[in-house]
């Protein structure tokens, strides 16, 4: 694409009117469209010294995400041969890191002298741009993996650590103190910028569970790779609720990966103590949420569901996660709160239903998977 920064902003939100007009195009002008996008973008990665390139990059990528389910023969391997993968798939990284071009299309960091160019967004430019870039890179993964599945175990590699501004302040390793209750985020007190910057993280946080949920479906049945497990979880999902516990679709999002993960691999969650893996961030959004009863019932909910599934295996599993926790120093009220909230989950155990709106969506979410 030729022509003044002005006149490739227009062409590009040409092809977006498109979109939003005609969202499902015949294959082959859908084809020639990704290639035009594509060739957009590999363009731009070869200028290192074009300071436009990351806003061409965030208008151009999104409207490249809705066409490519409509590429019959788009794949994976064609995205290597033209070496344009980290265009279109993200690694889990919010940043540029490693050997990726230091140039304005793939920032390492946010500048310093960054403005803050909107009117309701204390949200500089750079940051606002790498958010919409990840979110279609990882709903351009979740839309592969539902025409292609078999490919989940490659985009499980890709995904890797996950990393969101709001991440920054959590420590490198998650210990037991990580997960002692420290009550409900007061995000009202939080100043505007922390606010917005939470908004913008939850967004990509989002877009990669999704992303994540269609890479375990796509996984064998008789995965047993608990330690490959452990990645997307330590370095994904419990630093999500532990960012974003008080926001009931994150939860709902992460509950559901969790009853599937634990019905679908078996292996891993009878006799590998796969529950470790997540029962210590659930019991500390259980306990932060205080009377926020959509994410509380949700939570007693997942928990019925794994004792249904796996029976006292999962109850020696929870119990032998959570004693650190309880062990970890801290004063004799958190105690007593986390004391009085385990029974509550307990008794949710033998609860044939719990009474409250399901707000966060999984009731029945997994109930193909129990079944096979």
């Amino acid at each position: 694409m030729s022509g003044t920064l002005d006149q490739q902003v227009v062409a590009i939100r040409h092809i977006r009117r498109i979109l939003a007009i005609q969202a499902i195009l015949p294959c082959g002008a859908a084809h020639r469209l990704f290639n035009h996008l594509g060739g957009i973008l590999k363009g731009l990665s070869r200028d290192p010294k074009s300071l436009n390139s990351l806003q061409l990059f965030a208008l151009t990528l999104p409207s490249a995400a809705a066409l490519a389910p409509l590429v019959s023969d788009f794949s994976l391997r064609d995205l290597r041969k033209n070496k344009v993968e980290p265009l279109f798939l993200s690694t889990g990284a919010f940043w540029y890191e490693g050997a990726m071009v230091r140039a304005p299309m793939f920032p390492q960091s946010r500048p310093l002298d960054d403005p803050f160019p909107f009117r309701r967004l204390a949200i500089d430019s750079t940051t606002f741009r790498v958010a919409l870039v990840r979110v279609a890179q990882n709903s351009i993964a979740e839309g592969y993996l539902r025409k292609a599945p078999r490919d989940a175990f490659t985009l499980k590699k890709l995904l890797g650590q996950l990393s969101l501004p709001s991440m920054m302040d959590l420590p490198a390793t998650l210990d037991a103190k990580v997960f002692l209750p420290r009550g409900s985020i007061a995000v009202a007190k939080m100043p505007r910028a922390q606010q917005d910057e939470r908004s913008i993280s939850a967004l990509v946080a989002r877009s990669w569970l999704l992303a994540l949920l269609q890479v375990l479906q796509g996984l064998d049945r008789n995965f047993s790779a608990r330690d490959e497990l452990a990645i997307l979880f330590d370095d994904g999902v419990n630093r999500i609720l532990l960012v974003h516990g008080d926001d009931t679709n994150l939860v709902g999002l992460v509950l559901r990966l969790c009853m599937l993960a634990s019905t679908r691999f078996r292996r891993i969650f009878s006799s590998s103590n796969g529950f470790g893996l997540f029962i210590p961030s659930l019991f500390k959004v259980f306990v932060d949420a205080g009377d926020n009863e959509p994410i509380r019932s949700s939570v007693q909910y997942a928990w019925q569901r794994f004792f249904r599934s796996h029976a006292e295996s999962f109850v020696f599993q929870a119990f032998g996660a959570l004693t650190p926790i309880f062990l970890a120093k801290t004063d004799d009220s958190t105690r007593l709160v986390m004391a009085d909230d385990l029974f509550k989950l307990i008794e949710a155990l033998q609860m044939q239903s719990i009474d409250v709106a399901d707000i966060a969506g999984i009731r029945g979410a997994n109930e193909r998977e129990e079944r096979e």
